[in-house]
């Protein structure tokens, strides 16, 4: 189990064109353990609690001290902490696996797709843990491969299918 849920020391939150990114400061090979991390599941109130309190300050501000963010996956709310901040792409570099659960905790690791390089911003396919997503987004990656809107598995045709499980290791 995982109890400092700090940012490790060779990763760090940067601004970027998104807002915030997860950068690595040294090199990890494909299928090197990146990160353990975990998620601590919610109540809705004190989601909608939160979502109000962010509207109300300066989105990176709040980002940048608390290092915590929130989503919702497959029907349940929770509460990121160390990799709050790795973003979306349809052509990744880290993958998530090893999930398991005790009592209100999702734990998992983080995983290098591929070779990743000192000063690469650490990013993952949602599609890989989302069915269904409370929201969509139009995907700003600019890869070749690129999914266009996000909004979970559940809506991707066969060949999207086809095409996100050939990206993990």
């Amino acid at each position: 189990m995982i109890e400092d849920n700090d940012l490790p020391m060779y990763l760090e939150i940067k601004e970027n064109h998104f807002g915030l990114g997860t950068y690595s400061k040294k090199q990890f090979k494909k299928g090197e353990l990146i990160m353990k991390s975990r998620a601590r599941a919610i109540s809705n109130s004190e989601f909608e609690n939160r979502l109000f309190f962010e509207s109300k300050i300066q989105y990176k501000k709040y980002y940048l001290e608390t290092k915590k963010c929130t989503s919702r996956i497959n029907g349940i709310v929770y509460l990121y902490e160390k990799d709050a901040f790795i973003n979306h792409s349809c052509n990744p570099n880290i993958f998530t696996e090893d999930l398991y659960f005790i009592e209100n905790f999702m734990y998992y690791n983080k995983y290098a797709l591929r070779d990743i390089e000192n000063g690469e911003e650490l990013v993952t396919n949602y599609l890989f843990f989302e069915n269904e997503s409370d929201y969509e987004f139009n995907c700003k990656c600019n890869n070749d491969i690129c999914f266009g809107v996000i909004k979970g598995r559940n809506h991707l045709n066969f060949e999207q299918l086809n095409l996100l499980s050939k990206q993990k290791l």
